[in-house]
């Protein structure tokens, strides 16, 4: 049920573009130009599957400078599950100026599945912007990619066993 109400209220926006800074959703602290989703080759309008690299990009207008400003971000599966939680390293000085922010998601990370991506800016200990359901995006299955049937959960790393035989015989 809340898969379906976040597929309704989330139009499935893989890139939002706001010019006018004036109009451009934020606050007096943050207002943002731009967020996407791309494959990390930089292509767009290409789907990205369980195997593709891609980038998550935010582009802001810092409109009070501080110290120590955090980017974070938070990936969420339909259902609500938080898959994970990134951001910069450290906290950086911004100045009075736009700024852009890019992490890169590995293939093979994240299973089949539609997404949502929630931003918070933080100066210091302080959230001073928040934006739940910034981007939603689907990332498609591969079947070559799951020789045993289809994999369960917002995960896709499978593969750290390696099967070998043991020098000795079973009983």
């Amino acid at each position: 049920m809340l898969a379906e109400y976040v597929h309704r209220s989330t139009s499935v926006t893989i890139e939002g573009m706001w010019p006018d800074i004036a109009t451009a959703p934020g606050n007096d602290n943050v207002r943002l130009r731009a967020a996407r989703v791309l494959r990390a080759s930089g292509a767009r309008n290409e789907p990205i599957d369980v195997a593709t690299d891609f980038n998550i990009e935010i582009e802001y207008w810092n409109l009070t400078p501080s110290d120590r400003v955090t980017i974070s971000v938070n990936v969420h599966r339909d259902d609500g599950l938080l898959v994970f939680s990134t951001g910069t390293l450290e906290p950086l000085p911004r100045g009075n100026a736009l700024y852009r922010e890019t992490g890169r998601v590995p293939g093979n990370l994240m299973n089949e599945g539609f997404y949502t991506i929630e931003l918070a800016v933080v100066y210091g200990q302080r959230s001073v912007y928040r934006h739940e359901n910034l981007l939603g995006f689907h990332i498609a299955d591969r079947a070559d990619l799951r020789p045993g049937g289809s994999i369960n959960g917002p995960g896709r790393s499978g593969r750290f066993f390696n099967g070998r035989r043991n020098s000795s015989p079973a009983p």
